[in-house]
């Protein structure tokens, strides 16, 4: 009787860490399904008009600008994509246009972190330190591309590689299918969509609950975070998987490629942040192992598609690939998107209004002023 009577308090603790565990596990499935349907909410009022971008295309720059306004717009690379990949396999636009276009889609597909960082405003250093782990993914892939669109324009070289290894595998009668399905994916997907068949009608409605659904989830992760386990997983995750950057660059690639999208990837590293539990150091290798895992899931994606579909793949994923292999690695020019986004939450703390306009700035007017004009 007294050992049982000893143990209660034991068994108490044990009952409550589990339960908090399990809502926290929760908590996150919920954040994730508030993340797609933000973005198919997104899509309701702006998918429309970003459709309609891509007839205002008329050189590799405004394409470029198309791919980064119209993921802006839509919150989802994998929608822009899909449209550019219709019109050429429709003959509307070349191949030779469609890889600006998948470099932009590329630096819009972030947009949505920096918003989600945009849930502390009022928080100074949880602010700053949750907008410089969102834009350190943006400036890794604006650096990225600044080195390698150049190149591609005067040189071609990512077509023309795409073309060689679609050659190399369907010469080779390599069978083009893809049957693998993330068991994640397709539970956020069916809550997602369940959401979505009710509310599609409502496009407030349908934004308002998303928002709401993600802010609530994300307080309630910082909450538990606060109360339960914070310290135990810091120091779980810095002897781990985030020890080193190539343990963290894995992580990112593989859980990406896990649950098929790199914004359920690096929204989950948001609240980490806030709560100091990560480095940027630590994150950015994340980032960029996320942007890996997104070329080979494209890329996965595309073997049971036709022929355009499978090029344009090969061509994200190369470009991928350079980003990961040839410039993160590379010392002094890896480390700028570093500096940036140090430098960037350091001043979005002192001056709020700067987080503002960096996204309409850079994400939604500058490129729209090159697509109309």
């Amino acid at each position: 009787m007294k050992q049982d009577h000893h143990n209660q308090p034991t068994r108490l603790i044990f009952n409550i860490i589990t339960f908090r565990f399990l809502l926290f596990f929760l908590c996150i499935y919920f954040f994730l399904v508030g993340i797609h349907s933000l973005s198919k909410s997104f899509t309701l009022f702006t998918g429309p008009f970003a459709q309609s971008l891509f007839a205002e295309i008329k050189n590799p720059f405004v394409g470029f600008c198309v791919g980064v306004l119209a993921t802006a717009l839509m919150q989802s690379s994998s929608a822009t994509n899909s449209i550019a990949i219709t019109m050429v396999s429709a003959q509307i636009i070349s191949l030779t246009q469609v890889i600006p276009i998948i470099m932009g889609a590329n630096i819009g597909t972030t947009v949505t972190n920096s918003m989600l960082a945009l849930t502390r405003i009022k928080h100074h250093y949880s602010f700053e330190r949750a907008f410089a782990a969102s834009t350190v993914h943006d400036f890794f892939n604006i650096l990225t591309a600044c080195i390698l669109f150049p190149l591609e324009i005067k040189f071609h070289f990512i077509e023309k590689a795409s073309l060689w290894f679609f050659h190399m595998f369907v010469g080779n009668g390599i069978s083009l299918q893809n049957d693998f399905k993330s068991p994640i994916k397709i539970a956020i997907d069916q809550t997602t969509n369940y959401i979505h068949r009710i509310l599609e009608f409502y496009p407030i409605l349908y934004l308002f609950i998303s928002m709401l659904l993600v802010l609530l989830m994300l307080i309630f992760i910082l909450k538990i975070l606060k109360n339960t386990f914070l310290t135990r997983l810091k120091a779980n995750l810095n002897t781990t998987i985030f020890q080193t950057p190539l343990t963290a660059w894995s992580t990112g690639a593989l859980f990406t490629f896990i649950v098929q999208s790199s914004s359920i990837t690096t929204s989950l590293i948001i609240p980490l942040a806030i709560e100091d539990v990560l480095t940027l150091e630590q994150i950015y290798p994340y980032t960029v192992g996320a942007n890996f895992g997104t070329g080979i899931t494209t890329f996965l994606a595309a073997l049971s598609l036709n022929r355009v579909a499978f090029v344009a793949a090969i061509a994200a994923l190369i470009f991928d690939i350079i980003g990961t292999c040839i410039i993160y690695p590379m010392p002094i020019i890896g480390s700028i998107p570093l500096w940036f986004a140090k430098n960037l939450g350091k001043s979005v703390r002192k001056y709020k209004i700067i987080s503002i306009l960096y996204l309409l700035l850079f994400f939604i007017l500058i490129p729209l002023i090159i697509v109309l004009f």
